[in-house]
């Protein structure tokens, strides 16, 4: 494995944590950019071209609210293609419904690389289970009582503020002071 091999790989991890991000913060263009605009996404409950993927969750937003976790990622390299299996899970919350549920499962993705950018041409979601649950008053009241920036969010999210100021020091409790 070379080098550029290395950087390609981390490249198309980068890419499944910016449409994870996208997806969880509803960042329409965030998702968007996760593919190249010819691509197609067949995700069980929708199968289109990313701008119709975009636009039906989109359409969903209202009601959700979304944490995807990736764990491990099978690469495979072949020229400037790369067939990608990433195994997720991911945490829906129907706000109005009082639902949960969590869904197993992998993206198996085709990624193209076109002007040195990694992204996804092709998209089908195998999901392997589900659970669900209805959410409690306590979970509602004890999620509530955390701070505004320590709950997680869509367009509030502290997030949105952490990388608005990049890796410089914002402040933070947490930066030793300067002597």
């Amino acid at each position: 494995m070379t080098l550029e091999d290395l950087l390609d790989i981390e490249a198309i991890r980068q890419a499944l944590a910016s449409y994870a991000r996208g997806i969880d913060r509803q960042d329409h263009d965030l998702v968007l950019s996760a593919y190249w605009p010819d691509g197609w996404d067949a995700h069980g409950s929708h199968e289109g071209s990313p701008q119709a993927f975009a636009e039906f969750v989109r359409r969903h937003w209202a009601i959700f609210r979304m944490q995807h976790i990736f764990g491990q990622s099978r690469i495979e390299l072949d020229g400037s293609f790369a067939n990608v299996e990433s195994y997720f899970t991911a945490h829906h919350r129907l706000v109005e419904e009082n639902r949960e549920y969590v869904l197993g499962g992998r993206y198996n993705d085709r990624f193209e690389k076109r002007d040195g950018m990694w992204k996804v041409l092709d998209r089908v979601v195998v999901f392997d289970w589900r659970k669900q649950w209805d959410t409690t008053d306590v979970d509602k009241i004890k999620l509530g009582a955390f701070p505004g920036r320590n709950r997680g969010g869509t367009t509030d999210d502290y997030s949105f503020e952490l990388f608005l100021t990049g890796s410089k020091d914002s402040g933070s409790s947490t930066t030793a002071p300067a002597e």
